[in-house]
């Protein structure tokens, strides 16, 4: 097992490689420092997403920002949970339509 921080130097210069090893050695790789996972496939975090019941935003979704101390954190749709996150993505889908745009 190789140790793994998602804001170290190597990282943050080229994350490809270490990617590549979380996919290969540690797909759900706990990060101790910020009490939270990484998951490195693509079916993973796409399950994760879905799946709202277990992996929630109350309580423990945090912005990589807030993590980082690198910039400041946005609130964002994309860390809430139905149903306001649909409340929200309803409000915004007719500006975004392709018709619109």
């Amino acid at each position: 097992m190789f140790a793994y921080s998602p804001f170290s130097a190597d990282a943050i210069r080229d994350p490809h490689p270490l990617y590549r090893r979380l996919r290969d050695e540690a797909p759900a790789y706990y990060l101790e420092e910020f009490d939270g996972w990484a998951l490195s496939r693509f079916e993973d975090n796409w399950r994760a997403s879905e799946d709202t019941a277990t992996f929630s935003s109350v309580g423990g979704t945090t912005a990589a920002q807030a993590l980082s101390k690198v910039e400041p954190p946005v609130p964002s749709i994309n860390q809430l949970d139905p149903p306001d996150h649909t409340r929200l993505r309803q409000a915004v889908r007719g500006p975004f339509s392709r018709a619109r745009i």
